[in-house]
């Protein structure tokens, strides 16, 4: 998630390694420590362009930017990828889809998907929605490594977008739809994050790899739509996370590489 780096403080209302069971659209708990918010600074619209590509410092995946008004919908399926948690360590990573926030004039970003954390040595797994800047919602009911996940976005009229997550794994499927002001729809984005930075890295936990099919925007295959790909670089030039090619013209994965 583009967001302000959010963790759970309760540790005893989540079913660690399970997920956060019934917890559709309830509010997202405050951010752990300040230190750990990523910087205002650290945009994901600020690249350094690589010969094969471009990379960030904290996205990984495929990135199509556009006109203002060019895109009304994104979505993807993805396996929920597992997370080994070490001790002494609080990491986190993201999975989803978006529209928006790529271009560095882009105010805002429509965004689900799901999580796998590290949080007091124990894995965590979870859906959310963001409308960033605002703060991310959870979303859904229990997720767990293995789950086939979908998760959508897409503009319904005037400042309104629906967000859809479904897991048919734990047969659920949640959706809503919420306003916001300022989009211009000028980007759609199938990403990992790193929901911070520390350091010269980013906080990003060993999700080893995760496989996203069917990505489309516009109703329109990924690979139809000549997407930028993303590697997520650290700042001293550790490459992070390594994305594939683009298969079937809508499939893809990305492999967690920082040892």
């Amino acid at each position: 998630m583009f967001k302000r780096l959010v963790k759970i403080l309760a540790v005893p209302a989540i079913v660690l390694g399970l997920g956060i069971p019934a917890l559709a659209a309830s509010a997202a708990p405050a951010p752990h420590s300040p230190a750990v918010v990523r910087p205002d600074t650290v945009k994901p619209g600020v690249i350094k362009p690589l010969a094969t590509g471009s990379a960030s410092p904290n996205w990984a995946g495929y990135v199509n930017s556009g006109s203002t008004g060019e895109y009304t919908s994104v979505s993807a399926h993805w396996t929920q990828p597992a997370v080994t948690c070490t001790s002494n360590t609080e990491k986190d990573s993201s999975f989803w889809v978006g529209l928006d926030g790529w271009q560095v004039t882009s105010p805002t970003i429509e965004q689900d998907g799901t999580e796998a954390d590290c949080i007091n040595d124990k894995p965590v797994y979870y859906g959310w929605y963001e409308l960033w800047p605002a703060d991310t919602v959870y979303f859904g009911g229990t997720v767990k490594p293995g789950d086939a996940m979908f998760a959508g976005v897409v503009w319904q009229s005037g400042n309104n977008y629906k967000f859809e997550l479904s897991d048919t794994t734990e047969n659920w499927s949640v959706s809503t739809i919420k306003p916001i002001t300022g989009s211009k729809r000028d980007s759609a984005e199938w990403i990992v994050e790193a929901d911070g930075i520390v350091g010269n890295n980013a906080n990003l936990a060993n999700f080893g790899t995760v496989p996203f099919t069917q990505a489309v925007a516009n109703n329109t295959p990924l690979a139809t739509l000549d997407p930028a790909k993303l590697t997520m670089i650290s700042n001293t030039g550790v490459t992070q996370v390594k994305v594939s090619s683009i298969t079937n013209s809508e499939d893809f994965s990305a492999t967690y590489t920082a040892q």
